[in-house]
C-alpha cells in the first residue's frame, strides 16, 4: 500500500541496504520511453473500503519484506483493523 508519499530509487537502494546489511552500487542508464518518471500513491479510498490503518515507515516496510521472503511469508503482527464508517 502506498504511504501518501513518494519516494524515490535511491530512497528504496537506502532502505534495502539497511534491512541487508549491504551496500549497495546502483547503477542508471538512460530512461526508458516506458519508465515513469514520478508516482504518487493514495490509497486512502482502497484503505476505508477495506477498514485498515497504515502503521508501518516505508523503511520498515521494507526490512519486513525483505526478513519474510527470508523466512517464508507470514501474517503481519502489527496489522490493526478500524471501523469501517458507512
Amino acid at each position: 500500500m502506498g504511504r501518501r508519499a513518494s519516494y524515490s530509487v535511491l530512497d528504496l537502494v537506502s532502505a534495502v541496504e539497511e534491512a541487508t546489511e549491504r551496500s549497495l552500487e546502483p547503477r542508471f542508464g538512460p530512461p526508458r520511453p516506458c519508465d515513469i518518471k514520478h508516482s504518487f500513491a493514495d490509497f486512502d479510498r482502497a484503505l476505508a473500503r477495506l477498514g485498515c490503518e497504515l502503521h508501518v515507515a516505508f523503511d520498515d516496510g521494507v526490512g519486513m519484506t525483505y526478513r519474510g521472503l527470508l523466512g517464508g511469508l507470514r501474517p503481519c503482527p502489527i496489522a490493526r483493523e478500524t471501523p469501517t464508517q458507512a
